[in-house]
């Protein structure tokens, strides 16, 4: 299953991290952590 927003523009300023629905359920904690880290390694 797939969630996409319409109106992507105004996301156009923004990352976006694609993730799945039972991903965000199961390990919100683990996700969120994950994308921290992302942009941890990104700004180095």
């Amino acid at each position: 299953m797939a969630v996409t927003p319409e109106d992507n523009e105004r996301f156009e300023s923004r990352d976006v991290y694609e993730i799945t629905l039972q991903d965000a359920i199961k390990n919100a904690a683990g996700i969120i952590k994950e994308i921290e880290e992302m942009i941890a390694s990104e700004q180095q």
